[in-house]
């Protein structure tokens, strides 16, 4: 009998290398990207550039959050400034500056409390015409070549208090004049009277002129001061120290 012929061996499989060469090639070919064999994970990603339009939207989105701080600090300054009326309004009591120098220029001036409208305005014109007469003591001294507590001196002889022979001896009318003398012995009654410094020599001179300067300087810095807080200057020192606008002021020493 005649055998049939044995079946045709099956095609033997491709090997797994065959198959991914394969897929490779296709992949290549259709533009798939091939596998790698290894992958950096922790490589950063590099931010694209922005686009101009990106640049654009980005610069209005400051320009309006700039826009809403600003007004919100404008109202911010609106709502302060309501509630400070507000607080006006209840009847608290305004905030007033302190003038510093007070206290010592009621130490200085036997003038009791600065605190009243008179009192301030008669200590000014006391601390000016004093002033007026040391800078004159000073400017005779150097006239005619002699010490300031020379003509000083020649000041307390016309009113009766004890001096030196040279002091006696200055021919203080030829130098300024009898008017003039006249004028400086009604100031140095003055002094003598309300500063509460003895003046006799040089350094006693120096000392007052320092005084008078400083309580210069105090009139000054109230002026400011009052004019900032929209009050006259008496009524700014009564509302900084209340017992003063009540008469208690510095007592002598």
């Amino acid at each position: 009998s005649r055998k049939d012929p044995p079946p045709a061996a099956a095609a033997a499989a491709p090997p797994v290398s065959s198959i991914a060469a394969a897929v490779l090639s296709i992949g290549s070919v259709t533009g798939i990207s091939k596998p790698r064999s290894s992958v950096n994970y922790n490589a950063k990603k590099t931010a694209p550039s922005p686009s101009p339009a990106q640049v654009a939207l980005a610069a209005a989105y400051e320009a309006a959050a700039a826009g809403a701080n600003a007004n919100n600090g404008a109202n911010n300054g609106a709502n302060s400034d309501a509630n400070s009326g507000a607080d006006d309004v209840s009847g608290a009591p305004p905030k007033v500056p302190v003038v510093h120098g007070l206290d010592e220029a009621e130490l200085v001036l036997r003038m009791g409390s600065l605190a009243s409208a008179e009192q301030l305005s008669s200590a000014r014109a006391a601390v000016a015409r004093m002033t007026e007469l040391l800078d004159g003591v000073l400017a005779t001294s150097r006239r005619l070549r002699c010490e300031p507590q020379n003509v000083y001196g020649y000041l307390l002889a016309r009113i009766g208090q004890p001096t030196d022979p040279v002091s006696a001896s200055l021919p203080l009318e030829q130098a300024v004049g009898s008017d003039k003398v006249q004028q400086m012995v009604a100031t140095t009654v003055e002094l003598r009277t309300l500063l509460r410094i003895k003046v006799q020599d040089n350094n006693d001179l120096r000392l007052a002129a320092t005084a008078l300067r400083e309580t210069t300087g105090f009139f000054k810095r109230l002026d400011v001061a009052s004019q900032a807080a929209g009050l006259d200057p008496h009524r700014l020192l009564a509302a900084q120290r209340p017992e003063s606008a009540a008469g208690k002021g510095r007592k002598g020493w």
